[in-house]
């Protein structure tokens, strides 16, 4: 309902009239005695007016100063004869009253002024109405300064309604209203919540019909709602509350009893229009399925899952939600449990005959796997009852009493085991010898196998043969083996569907082996020859002296070999063993070696170094190293020739004299001889060409008896090592004055010593060293 009340419309008005009484006493031109003047082109008015201000009478071209109530406002230049004219704007603040304005010369202060009145404002405001609505017009008319006038403002009263007072979640609701302001912008928000859910703009008349369409939110359904329509513009509204339903879903399953690996279909109404319906299940969180409803809120024979294996046995409850509507419905199924059965064509088998399992109770075309242990024995897929036949199967050869068969279906991992009975054969084996050496042949037949096996003869190396009906094998010949030290030989015969073994002991017959050396006796590094006997046949025999392999032979078809040749070693003794390679006979033959009786002789036994010296030798090995040493030198490398003897030229070694022991030894035979020779002294003189001298003098060094050519070699007893080195002739003299007395050495005895670095006999004199 639209109210609006009338108001007295008031207006008071003042209008203050200023009365200019004097104006007859204003003066209209005022001049100076020298005849300067000041004119206005009005003489009164309001603040903030523009005058025209002229005047003359003043010098050419001077300079004016305008003062207004005696304050300089601007300045002024007169012209050529002595006028000027300007306008001035007076300030809109000034006081009502008489007013100075005044033109002064900057030369000599020709002055003129005249004057001005002010005159107050007189406003005034007229209305043309005294009332009206927000946003109304009201007519305003007035002049001059400030006034005011009171209007009365009515206020607007909307009301609203809505398209249905019952709805649904997720239908369309409208309103309509009126009493809003017109053109008035309306906009529509729910209960607390602020956020504008749809506006729009009401007519001329402030109304609007079937506006504002607003979806109801799924989240409403079960409650009363309150939407607020507000106008933007009359800040007034009204408030509509509607009642929001709700859904209540309906579903059922495909069937309430399934076995594993079955499939399951849902069909349901009452949902929203096209809600996604998501489908879960009590043991597990995750969506299964999505189901999309139809416009009428149903589907049917939706979201097919296929049930799991796992679930076996158990109860389960499927959840069908709609995401629009929040709300859902709980179906309980029973899942039943595959119990599957074996039954063999037989239950009691031997080793090798054919055999089938049937099974019942899988789940339609899974996978089934038949297995005996840990062994995979066959595979094949379920029909659609769930059924298998394992055919063409062989029962293992086995000493177990049952042998245990399982079937597993590899979807729903249900298993059935049954147990088969296992027959067995025991059969035996002959042999034309008992008793042979390794590499004979030997012939064995075997009994009472199963008919028709393979059946592998094993001793060493294997071959196979067939049972005939009966279970019985042909005559089978084998090579006894080499090798091992077991006194027995035993040939297995098994069978290769029965697993059944049946053996024959063979006894071995030793080798008697023999070698004979050329000879029992004889010098190291001479040959011998070896032949023997009694070896396996053909087999290869390694050959070894003192643990040191020495070669191989081969004995021949009898066993026997010959000619082969070894040379001695040097040593105590020579071990020679001989071994068969099949056989392992091992054959010891021992060599007794001669000894060696070696001489040594000089050409001369007396001489200083240097002296000349032939050593000569026998008795060692020929052709053997021989290390020779002179006292303290060794000499070599000498090689004895093929009698074992030897000759060696060279000089007796510089050394001090005495007796030196001469030794000669062979490397190979460890033959050793040795001698004396007696190393004879060196007689030497040495003497100075004068015993003293001043730091700075020449030594004179004279001597003989020296070896030829050796170096001499100077030592003092003030200083360490040597100090002088020089060499004696090929007679052994010197006379020598390359050595200097350092100026360093002070005045006192200094002895000089000289020796040679071959005859190694040391000579010393006392030299005086003189002041400087």
């Amino acid at each position: 309902m639209k109210h609006q009340s009338s108001l007295s419309r008031f207006i008071a008005v003042i209008l203050p009239i200023a009365m200019i009484a004097t104006l007859a006493g204003l003066q209209p031109l005022s001049a100076s005695a020298d005849g300067g003047y000041l004119t206005l082109n009005s003489f009164s008015g309001h603040p903030g007016v523009t005058l025209q201000v002229s005047g003359g009478g003043f010098g050419a071209n001077q300079t004016l100063s305008i003062s207004v109530g005696g304050s300089v406002v601007t300045t002024v230049s007169t012209v050529a004869d002595g006028s000027f004219s300007l306008p001035l704007t007076l300030s809109a603040s000034l006081p009502q009253g008489p007013l100075s304005i005044s033109a002064v010369e900057a030369d000599n202060n020709e002055t003129a002024a005249n004057s001005y009145y002010v005159q107050p404002f007189t406003p005034a405001l007229q209305l043309g109405s005294g009332s009206a609505y927000p946003l109304g017009s009201v007519t305003v008319a007035g002049s001059h300064a400030q006034s005011s006038v009171q209007v009365g403002v009515g206020q607007y009263y909307p009301n609203g309604s809505p398209s249905s007072y019952f709805i649904l979640p997720g239908g369309q609701l409208s309103f309509n209203g009126n009493s809003f302001a017109p053109g008035d912008p309306v906009s529509v928000t729910e209960d607390a919540d602020p956020t504008v859910l749809a506006s729009f703009t009401a007519d001329a008349a402030g109304s609007f019909k079937v506006a504002g369409t607003v979806t109801v939110p799924y989240v409403d359904a079960g409650a009363a709602h309150t939407f607020h329509l507000r106008g933007g513009l009359s800040r007034a509204g009204a408030d509509v509350t509607v009642t929001v339903g709700q859904y209540y879903p309906v579903a059922s399953p495909s069937d309430y009893y399934l076995m594993p690996g079955s499939v399951i279909t849902f069909t349901g109404s009452s949902f929203a229009p096209n809600d996604t319906v998501q489908l879960t299940e009590d043991k597990n969180s995750a969506v299964l399925a999505t189901i999309t409803a139809d416009s009428t809120g149903s589907f049917k024979k939706a979201g097919a899952i296929t049930i799991p294996f796992t679930d076996a046995g158990s109860g389960h409850t499927f959840h069908l939600r709609g995401e629009l509507i929040r709300a859902g419905v709980d179906l309980a199924v029973t899942v039943g449990q595959l119990n599957p059965l074996l039954n063999p064509s037989s239950y009691y088998l031997l080793p090798g005959q054919a055999y089938s399992i049937a099974g019942t109770g899988f789940a339609p075309t899974e996978d089934v796997i038949l297995t005996q242990g840990t062994t995979q024995l066959s595979h094949m897929a379920a029909d659609s009852l769930g059924s298998v036949n394992f055919a063409g199967l062989v029962f293992p050869a086995t000493r177990k009493p049952t042998l245990t068969f399982t079937a597993t279906g590899q979807s729903s991992s249900a298993a059935s085991t049954v147990d088969i009975a296992a027959g067995q054969y025991y059969p035996y084996a002959l042999s034309d010898n008992y008793y042979t050496q390794p590499g004979s042949t030997v012939t064995v037949q075997g009994f009472s196998f199963a008919p028709g096996e393979t059946v592998t003869v094993t001793d060493g190396t294997s071959q196979t043969t067939t049972a005939d009906s009966f279970g019985n094998t042909g005559k089978v010949k084998v090579t006894i083996p080499y090798g091992g030290s077991a006194s027995t030989s035993t040939v297995t015969l098994t069978g290769s569907m029965s697993g059944a073994t049946a053996t024959v002991p063979v006894t071995l017959a030793p080798f008697m082996a023999q070698v004979t050396p050329s000879t029992y006796y004889a010098r190291p590094g001479t040959g011998v020859t070896f032949s023997g006997s009694g070896f396996a046949p053909g087999e290869s025999i390694a050959i070894t002296l003192n643990k040191t392999a020495a070669g191989t032979v081969t004995a021949d078809s009898k066993g026997a070999f010959t000619g082969f040749s070894s040379t001695l070693p040097f040593g105590q003794t020579a071990s020679y063993v001989f071994t068969g390679s099949l056989s392992n006979a091992p054959v010891t033959v021992t060599v007794t070696l001669a000894s060696f009786y070696a001489g040594l002789t000089l050409d001369n036994y007396y001489g200083v170094g240097g002296t000349p010296v032939t050593l000569s030798g026998n008795g060692f090995a020929p052709g053997e190293p021989l290390s020779l040493t002179f006292g303290a030198t060794t000499f070599g490398p000498v090689t004895a020739d093929a009698h074992g003897g030897f000759t060696f030229a060279t000089t007796v070694p510089y050394a001090t004299a005495g007796d030196k022991k001469v030794t000669a030894t062979g490397q190979l035979s460890g033959a050793m001889a040795s001698t004396t020779y007696t190393q004879a002294p060196v007689y030497v003189s040495f003497q100075l060409g004068a015993y003293a001298g001043a730091p700075g003098s020449r030594v004179t060094f004279i001597g003989s008896g020296y070896l030829p050519n050796e170096p001499i070699q100077i030592t003092t007893d003030r200083d360490t090592g040597t100090v002088y080195t020089f060499t004696a002739d090929a007679s052994g003299h010197f006379n020598d004055s390359g050595f200097t007395v350092p100026m360093s050495y002070a005045e006192g005895n200094l002895k000089l010593t000289a020796t040679g670095t071959h005859s190694l006999t040391p000579e010393t004199i006392v030299y005086y060293v003189t002041g400087k």
